[in-house]
């Protein structure tokens, strides 16, 4: 009974604890049997969800390859539980009115009434949406559509016409990557989804898909850079004499591997991302890059300022001034009154 209360108290310990500085973001695992492929090659997609009351969308297969007939919304679903790995796929894409490509790489139900429901979403723009011009891709977490919509990124791509590769990974950290025809796009962190049901595919007539690839729990590619955690570091002010200790939080799917900084002379930051002062920094500001690598290789690196202000002076109350006026008028008054006793 002893032990196992002793392994409690551990396991409360150990959650009080936290995990390091540099890694400290929920990590989360599926199980190893949910990859998943489909390249339309057998004539059929008889393992997608279309053409139904609540799923609007004609679709056909054309030389391998499954494209959408409807002028208006197309949608096609397929099972999948993955949320940790990598989503890989041929798209083709080609401009319409409404501009736009959605993948729901991740999502936990789509009906009638909710339509997007708990998941994340990749969208490929063709042409001029919203307040954006260019050709571009965007990532989106939807809880409920459309109270619960917030975008991400959005990064413009050049045109977007034709055949087009996209892969897009999540870590265990929840770092989130999107790559078009091999290139990186999107790198951000978010651990507020961690289930599905679903991967789904929804464009209008002429848009398709082919090779679609969903490797559970393994980084097919990865050219991202570390990523700061809560946003990059700012500014940061001290007092003259006082020591330096900022905390630099970073992560990367593949682990960090290092930490280092420019002014050598005046600060250091260590293994776990502690930044502190080497030498008594005079007052004024003091410019600083601090740059963080992953186990690939790939870089991140962020400036900012240290200021050091001098002490503030404590004030001293009004009644403590009136006190001390009056103490000293008293000994004033003794020391004359002592002197005329004496005269």
């Amino acid at each position: 009974m002893y032990s196992k209360l002793f392994m409690v108290l551990l396991f409360f310990q150990a959650l009080l604890a936290g995990p390091s500085i540099a890694h400290p973001t929920l990590e989360f695992t599926t199980s190893q049997g949910l990859s998943w492929s489909d390249d339309f090659q057998d004539g059929n997609f008889d393992d997608w969800l279309t053409n139904g009351e609540t799923i609007p969308g004609n679709f056909t297969i054309m030389d391998g390859a499954l494209f959408a007939q409807e002028v208006s919304w197309n949608l096609a679903f397929h099972d999948s539980e993955v949320v940790t790995g990598t989503w890989s796929m041929d798209i083709y894409a080609v401009d319409r009115e409404h501009h736009e490509i959605l993948v729901p790489f991740i999502l936990e139900n789509y009906t009638k009434q909710d339509i997007w429901k708990n998941g994340y979403i990749v969208q490929l723009l063709t042409g001029p949406y919203r307040t954006l011009e260019d050709d571009g891709v965007t990532l989106l977490r939807v809880t409920i559509y459309p109270d619960g919509l917030f975008w991400f990124q959005y990064e413009p791509t050049g045109e977007l016409n034709g055949w087009q590769h996209l892969d897009i990974t999540r870590g265990s950290n929840g770092q989130m990557c999107v790559y078009l025809n091999g290139t990186l796009y999107i790198n951000t962190l978010d651990n507020a989804i961690t289930e599905s049901t679903l991967f789904g595919f929804c464009g209008r007539e002429g848009h398709g898909f082919d090779n679609v690839t969903v490797t559970n729990n393994i980084i097919t590619i990865d050219k991202a850079p570390p990523i700061w955690i809560g946003g990059a570091p700012g500014n940061v002010s001290i007092q003259e004499n006082d020591p330096l200790t900022y905390e630099l939080n970073a992560t990367d799917t593949s682990g960090i591997d290092s930490f280092w900084v420019n002014d050598t002379v005046r600060f250091t930051i260590d293994t776990e991302g502690i930044l502190t002062n080497k030498t008594a920094l005079d007052i004024g500001s003091y410019g600083i890059q601090v740059s963080v690598s992953d186990t690939n290789g790939y870089t991140l690196s962020s400036s900012f300022y240290v200021i050091v202000s001098a002490p503030e002076s404590i004030p001293v109350p009004t009644e403590w001034i009136f006190i001390g006026i009056v103490g000293i008028i008293g000994v004033i008054a003794i020391v004359v009154v002592i002197r005329l006793r004496k005269v």
